[in-house]
């Protein structure tokens, strides 16, 4: 049976019969990231996936587990980077859970939490965001000197968004942008800029745009038609080549300091596919079989 979301949210069949099949979107990109002051090249792979969540353990809902007063559906967005700075690599890593429904006092395309989580060779960083109608509650560990564990309050309008939600937003979720129409919100910057770069959170009034036009690219993973978003800031921008069919996956981005390009994608129930041989299913996100196989190429 497939749930029932609340308000204000437009579910069409074709949303419903997509999103909640059992599976998820698992899709992979060839990248190319800045870092000090070096193009590198590595791969992302960005997993959407709808579940139940919890409104009070800010964790996805088991059966039964909780009341239904506490349950709502989220489109979960996992976005996994890895590259190669020489020696070491990075492993960066950024959660949201996008509220498809009314709950807590947020309206739906209200995260209810965002993680970021940074692995290299010197040390780890992680940062979570909780949200409230207004406002986020942010705890942070780094092992910076002058970073270490933090929680402060910060303020977002009710109609604001973040840079972390920017893949699933551009999308269409849940409310399209009209082809030539532009709006403006405040946006949280990006985690890389923030974290990385050591320039602190901070929300900016950002410009995001419709083409009306639409164009024909090929990718690793096929031919698309596809119309661009593009998304301003003072911090920088990003311009998305979204498909323009249903389910409107990213095909191309180009931001402040990474690109991407698709190089296949499939819907997967990537969490059955942990025994041995389950990772040749990475083929078909166009990435490759094992970390040998990528030393290899």
């Amino acid at each position: 049976m497939l749930p029932v979301l609340l308000a204000a949210f437009a579910v069409t069949p074709q949303f419903s019969q997509h999103w909640f099949d059992g599976n998820a979107e698992v899709a992979g990109y060839a990248l190319e990231q800045s870092r000090y002051g070096q193009r590198r090249s590595g791969t992302v792979v960005l997993v959407f996936v709808t579940e139940p969540f919890s409104e009070s353990d800010r964790v996805k809902a088991d059966d039964g587990r909780h009341p239904d007063s506490d349950v709502f559906q989220v489109l979960k967005l996992n976005a996994v980077k890895d590259y190669q700075t020489g020696i070491y690599d990075y492993n960066l890593m950024t959660s949201v859970f996008m509220g498809l429904e009314g709950h807590g006092g947020r309206g739906p395309g209200r995260p209810a939490k965002i993680t970021f989580s940074a692995q290299e060779w010197c040390g780890n960083t992680f940062e979570e965001l909780l949200f409230a109608p207004e406002r986020i509650t942010r705890r942070g560990f780094s092992y910076f000197d002058g970073e270490g564990d933090q929680t402060e309050e910060l303020a977002l309008p009710a109609n604001g968004i973040t840079a972390a939600q920017l893949p699933i937003l551009v999308r269409g979720i849940p409310e399209p942008l009209e082809p030539g129409v532009s709006i403006q919100r405040p946006l949280l910057r990006d985690f890389e800029i923030a974290v990385l770069e050591h320039r602190g959170h901070a929300v900016e009034m950002a410009t995001i745009e419709r083409s009306k036009e639409r164009q024909s690219v090929q990718t690793p993973a096929g031919r698309f038609e596809v119309h661009e978003v593009v998304v301003r800031s003072p911090s920088g921008s990003w311009v998305y080549q979204v498909e323009e069919a249903f389910p409107h996956r990213i095909i191309r981005w180009r931001g402040p300091r990474d690109a991407g390009e698709l190089q296949g994608v499939a819907r997967l129930p990537y969490w059955q596919l942990n025994g041995e041989g389950g990772e040749a299913a990475l083929r078909r996100i166009g990435l490759p079989f094992s970390r040998n196989d990528a030393v290899r190429n």
